[in-house]
C-alpha cells in the first residue's frame, strides 16, 4: 500500500509544482506555451514511478493546462488553433514517458545485476577480482579480501600492483611479476589465462596454494574493457596430494625393501649354514677357520640389516609384551653409552611411573641403538651429548594437526620416547628424507638408517616427531599408544578446574597454528592474548606494552634467534616478567640450556591445554627458576 501510494503520490505533487511554476511564468507567457512547463512533470514521473505514474501525469498535466492557461480559462474549452498544439505535446510526452521508462528499467536491472554481483563476491569461497583495462581493481570478493588483507567493495583507484606484492610462485621464494598476473594476461592476450598456482602470503604471516585463473571482458563492439581473475585455496587438496604421495611411495618403497629382504634371507641362510659346516670341519684358529668366521660375522650383520628392511616394510614379526619403557631403558641406557665415543655423553631422563605400552623389547632396543648412534654421529669429534628421555603426552585435537607432525595422529594419551642431541641439526630440506631408506647426508653412508626405525614404530603402531634447525641439534619423539584397549581419547575443552585469569600473555612462537591455538585456549580462560611470530617483534612489544604483559610464553627453537638470547632480552627488559619456556626436548635438557636464567616453567611440546593453562595459572602467580 505504502509502495503504491509512493508511486502514484508522484504524478500528483510533480503536476502541482510544474502548475506553480506555470502560473509563476503566466504574466509573461500568457497562453503561449501552455503545457511546456508539464514535460518536467510528465518525465520525472515517469523515471520516478514507471509508465503508468507518467501516463497519469500527462493526463494531469492536460487538464491543468488546459483549464488554467488555455483562454477561456477556468473552462475545457479549447478554441481554434489550440488542438494541434496539444496534440504535439501530448505525442512528445508519450514519447518522453516510454523513454524515461526505458531508462528507468535499464537502471533498476543493472542495479539488480550489481546486488546479484555482490551477493556472489559476499559467498563465493574463492577469491575474485574484477579489473577495468587498465587494471584497476574495481571488486573483490570476501574471501579473496580476507585472504590478501585488502578492503572490500567497490575499490576505486586500487590496482593490480596493490595486490601483486601477496603472491609468490610455487617455490614460495620467488615473486609474482605483474604482467604474470591472470587477469593482466587476459586483457593483454584476449583470451581466458590459467591454470597457473601462485603461493599466497596472508596477512597473518602464513601462507597459501592458490590455483588462479583470468578471463577478459568485452563489451557489446566486441571491445576488451576489462577481466575477472579468480583463484582457490589449493592447499588442502595440495596437502592431501602430498600425503597420498608419500603413502605411495613409502608402500612401493617398502614392497621393494620386502621382497629383497626375504630373497635376501634365503640367500643368507645358505651362507650362514655353509659357514658353519665348515668352521666345524676346519681346525679352530686356523686362517681357513678364521676367513670362514669372518664370513660369518658379515652374514650376521647382513640378516640384522635385512631384519630391518623386514621392518621398514611392515612385514618383521614383533613378540609384544607390557613393557615399562623407563624401567627398560634404565638398563639399556648404560650399555649404549659404554659403545658411543668418549667426546659424546649419553643421559637419561627417564620418567617415574610411566604406563606401560605394547612392545617388542628387542625391536624397542635397536630402536633406541639406532636414534641414539643417529645422535652421535651428528655431533662429531667436537664434542657434545645426547639425551634419552622419556615422559607421557596428552594430545587434544589442536595438537594432533599441528605442522611439527609428520602423520596424522588421533588425540589421547600416549607414551614419548624422546632422543635430544646438541649436534648440527637436519637442514630444512632433509627432514622429510630422512626416513627413506640408504638416505645420508654423510660421506660414507651405510645401513636403513632412520627408515629401519621408522619400521619398528609403525610397527608399534606409534608416531615419529621431529624437531630440528640447523646448529640448534635434533630432537626425535616416538609416540607410543599406552597399553590397554585402547587409546584413550581427550576433550579437546579446557578442563573445568583450572581457574581463569586475567592476566595478559604474550605468545612467541613462530608456528601459526600453534599461536592461534594457545590464543584460543587461554581466551577461553580469560587471558587477555598478544601473538607474535618471531622474537625480535616479541621484545619490542613487550617494551611497548610493559607492566600490561604479566606471563610471556617463548618458544626455545625460533628460527633465525637463539632462544638464549631472546630469554636474556625479555629479562632486561622486563626482570619481573613470568616466562614458561616451550620447546621439543625435556625439561632436563631445558635446565641444562637455561637453568642461569629464572623462568617460571617449562612446556613440552605438543602439550595439552590442561598443561597450557596449569603453567600458565603458576607463572602469573610467581616466576620461579625452572633449575
Amino acid at each position: 500500500m505504502n509502495t503504491a501510494l509512493r508511486r502514484f503520490g508522484w504524478p500528483v505533487l510533480l503536476t502541482a509544482a510544474a502548475l506553480g511554476l506555470r502560473m509563476l511564468l503566466n504574466p509573461w507567457l500568457g497562453d503561449r506555451i501552455p503545457y511546456g512547463a508539464f514535460y518536467i512533470s510528465v518525465t520525472l514521473s515517469a523515471i520516478l514511478g514507471g509508465a503508468l505514474p507518467g501516463f497519469i501525469a500527462i493526463a494531469l498535466g492536460m487538464f491543468a493546462a488546459i483549464y488554467f492557461f488555455v483562454p477561456p480559462v477556468h473552462t475545457l474549452a479549447v478554441p481554434a488553433g489550440h488542438p494541434l498544439v496539444l496534440c504535439v505535446d501530448f505525442g512528445v510526452s508519450i514519447v518522453l514517458v516510454m523513454l524515461a521508462d526505458r531508462q528507468r528499467r535499464a537502471a533498476a536491472k543493472a542495479a539488480e545485476g550489481w546486488r546479484m554481483l555482490g551477493a556472489v563476491m559476499e559467498f563465493i569461497p574463492e577469491g575474485l577480482t574484477i579489473m577495468d583495462a587498465d587494471g584497476r581493481v574495481r571488486m573483490l570478493s570476501r574471501h579473496g579480501a580476507e585472504m590478501l588483507g585488502k578492503p572490500r567493495g567497490p575499490l576505486g583507484p586500487t590496482t593490480v600492483a596493490d595486490y601483486v606484492a601477496a603472491f609468490y610462485h610455487p617455490d614460495g621464494k620467488t615473486p609474482a611479476r605483474l604482467e604474470e598476473m591472470v587477469g593482466m594476461r587476459a586483457i593483454r592476450d584476449g583470451e581466458i589465462s590459467g591454470d597457473v598456482e601462485w603461493m599466497v602470503k596472508r596477512p597473518d604471516g602464513g601462507t597459501a596454494a592458490v590455483l588462479s585463473r583470468g578471463a577478459p571482458i568485452r563489451d557489446n563492439k566486441g571491445r576488451i574493457v576489462g577481466s575477472v581473475a579468480a583463484w582457490r585455496d589449493i592447499t588442502e587438496r595440495k596437502r592431501l596430494e602430498q600425503k597420498l604421495h608419500e603413502s605411495a611411495r613409502l608402500e612401493s618403497l617398502g614392497v621393494l625393501a620386502g621382497g629383497i629382504a626375504h630373497d635376501f634371507n634365503n640367500l643368507l641362510t645358505s651362507v650362514l649354514g655353509h659357514s658353519s659346516l665348515l668352521m666345524n670341519d676346519l681346525p679352530e684358529g686356523s686362517t681357513d677357520w678364521q676367513s670362514v668366521q669372518e664370513i660369518s660375522k658379515a652374514a650376521e650383520r647382513a640378516a640384522r640389516l635385512s631384519r630391518q628392511m623386514l621392518s621398514y616394510s611392515g612385514r618383521g614379526r614383533f613378540l609384544v609384551e607390557p613393557l615399562n619403557l623407563s624401567e627398560f631403558l634404565g638398563k639399556l641406557v648404560p650399555k649404549i653409552g659404554s659403545s658411543i665415543p668418549k667426546y659424546v655423553q649419553l643421559k637419561a631422563d627417564l620418567a617415574d611411573d610411566l604406563p606401560a605400552i605394547q612392545a617388542d623389547s628387542s625391536q624397542i632396543k635397536e630402536l633406541t641403538s639406532n636414534l641414539v648412534c643417529n645422535g652421535v654421529e651428528s655431533i662429531g669429534p667436537s664434542g657434545g651429548h645426547v639425551t634419552v628421555a622419556t615422559r607421557v603426552v596428552t594430545l587434544d585435537h589442536q595438537y594432533t594437526h599441528a605442522p611439527f607432525l609428520q602423520e596424522e595422529i588421533l588425540p589421547g594419551t600416549y607414551v614419548a620416547l624422546d632422543v635430544s642431541d646438541t649436534g648440527s641439526g637436519i637442514p630444512e630440506d632433509n627432514v622429510a628424507r630422512i626416513f627413506d631408506p640408504f638416505f645420508t647426508t654423510k660421506f660414507l653412508g651405510r645401513g636403513l638408517g632412520l627408515a629401519a626405525a621408522q619400521g619398528i614404530v609403525r610397527g608399534h603402531n606409534g608416531k615419529i616427531l621431529v624437531y630440528s634447525h640447523p646448529g640448534d641439534g635434533t630432537t626425535i619423539s616416538i609416540l607410543f599408544p599406552v597399553a590397554g584397549p585402547g587409546v584413550s581419547n581427550d576433550s579437546s575443552s579446557l578442563p573445568p578446574d583450572v581457574e581463569a585469569g586475567s592476566e595478559t600473555v604474550l605468545v612467541i612462537d613462530n608456528e601459526e597454528i600453534i599461536r592461534s591455538s594457545v590464543s584460543e585456549a587461554l581466551s577461553k580462560l580469560g587471558y587477555p592474548v598478544v601473538t607474535v611470530a618471531d622474537g625480535t617483534e616479541g621484545l619490542r612489544i613487550l617494551e611497548a606494552l610493559q607492566d600490561k604483559i604479566a606471563v610471556v610464553l617463548l618458544d626455545m627453537t625460533l628460527p633465525g634467534t637463539r632462544g638464549e638470547e631472546i630469554l636474556r632480552e625479555l629479562q632486561r627488559i622486563r626482570p619481573d616478567v613470568s616466562i614458561v619456556l616451550s620447546g621439543p626436548f625435556g625439561e632436563a635438557e631445558a635446565r641444562r640450556r637455561f637453568g642461569r636464567y629464572t623462568a617460571a616453567g617449562y612446556l613440552q611440546k605438543p602439550y595439552s591445554w590442561r598443561m597450557l593453562a596449569e603453567r600458565v595459572s603458576e607463572a602469573s602467580q610467581s616466576g620461579l627458576p625452572i633449575s
